[in-house]
């Protein structure tokens, strides 16, 4: 009996302590990626630090100052995404030529924004989800080149 006894005495420490450790874990993972997504405002890497934001929200569901932050990232990322710079249509994708309408043109270009708004390439990815995967392995000072990306993207767009 005494031996039943001590068993469950040191399965109940072994049971806190783990529950300490993991709560610790819990307090840095969610101060590393509180950090990273700082790091990732302060560059203008908005849906990187909506990423990391996200990740802290598991630890610490219901933080007020992460939630001003992921609600700065969001709006961010809307703002951005207005403003983004959309390159030229493809001429060979739409057929375009020199001759072409400028009615087509304009159709052709409202195409670009619909794609980039929701078309996904061939793996399935969307544009949105490329861009997030370019902040999250550029380096701070890197710039990235987001037309050059959608261009990119685009290549492996499929219809």
């Amino acid at each position: 009996m005494k031996f039943v006894v001590i068993l469950l005495f040191v399965f109940t420490l072994c049971g806190c302590s783990s529950l300490s450790n993991t709560g610790q874990q819990n307090e840095d993972d969610f101060s590393k990626n509180m950090n990273s997504g700082k790091s990732a405002m302060k560059n203008e890497y908005y849906r990187a630090a909506l990423h990391y934001f996200r990740l802290a929200k598991i630890d610490k569901p219901n933080d007020k100052d992460l939630e001003v932050l992921l609600n700065m990232a969001n709006e961010n990322i809307k703002k951005e995404l207005n403003n983004m710079k959309m390159p030229e249509p493809d001429p060979a994708i739409y057929h375009l030529t020199e001759d072409s309408s400028w009615r087509d043109k304009e159709l052709a270009k409202l195409d670009e924004h619909s794609i980039r708004d929701q078309g996904t390439d061939n793996n399935g990815d969307t544009f949105e989800d490329i861009v997030t995967q370019k902040e999250l392995s550029t380096s701070a000072p890197d710039q990235v080149d987001y037309e050059q990306v959608f261009i990119d993207w685009r290549k492996n767009y499929h219809q």
